[in-house]
This record gives C-alpha cells, structure tokens and sequence, in this order.
C-alpha cells in the first residue's frame, strides 16, 4: 500500500498564494522605490506592481506544471538535474544554499530591523575594549 499526499491545491489557492506571497515580502520594503524610480506618478508605480504580480504568477504556474509533470521531491534541484544534467543541478544546490538562501534571510533581517527600529531604539553594538 502506497499512500501518498493529497493533492487538492487548485488555480485559485495557487493564485492566493502568489498574491500573499508578493504583498508579504514585497510591500514592506519596496513601495518607496518603485515610486521614487516612477517619477512619483502613482499610476505608473501601480502599473510596476501589477506587472510584477503578473510575471509572479506566470513564474508560479510554471512550477506548478513542472511539479505535476515531475512529482520527485527536491524541486528546482530535481528539475535542473532532469533538463541539464546532474551538474549543473549540483551547482544550483550550493548556490541555492550560500546565496539564494542567505541573501532572503539578509533581506527579511534588515527589513524587520528597519520596523523595529520605530518601535524599539536601534543602534548599532559597538565593542568596547578593556585594557588588562
């Protein structure tokens, strides 16, 4: 007997998801941005955010196909290594680790800083040496 996950996800969870997903990381950290690169023309920076939005959600019904052509546990890693072969998908599995994770983590730390910082005075901790 097999048992094996059920697959009940469907177009519109998928979409939710993308959509909490961009507004989750995204809206925090980079409204100001796009608005100062737009001119200040809120239509513009709107037009930005929908493209965005868009090319996300192109970006996650595309893994969405590759996951139900290829249900094998390990992702992108799987995905690579069944395109390109098993270097390449080495490679992408220790740049995944040393700069893709690390640099989502840095990004989530300096934007809770940057909120923490209106709630709790931030400073930066500045070693003080103590002579013998």
């Amino acid at each position: 007997m097999t048992r094996s996950l059920e697959r009940t996800l469907g177009p519109r969870d998928l979409i939710l998801i993308v959509i909490g997903t961009v507004i989750g990381s995204g809206i925090f950290i980079v409204p100001a941005s796009v608005l100062r690169d737009s001119g200040g023309d809120i239509r513009v920076a709107l037009v930005v955010w929908l493209a965005a939005g868009v090319l996300s959600l192109l970006g996650a019904l595309t893994y969405g196909e590759l996951g139900a052509a290829n249900p094998e546990a390990g992702g992108l890693y799987v995905y690579i290594r069944d395109a390109f072969g098993p270097l390449p998908a080495f490679l992408y599995g220790w740049t995944a680790f040393f700069v893709i994770g690390t640099g989502s983590v840095a990004t989530l730390a300096v934007a809770f800083t940057g909120y923490l910082g209106q709630f709790v005075p931030v400073s930066p901790i500045t070693a003080k040496v103590v002579a013998p």
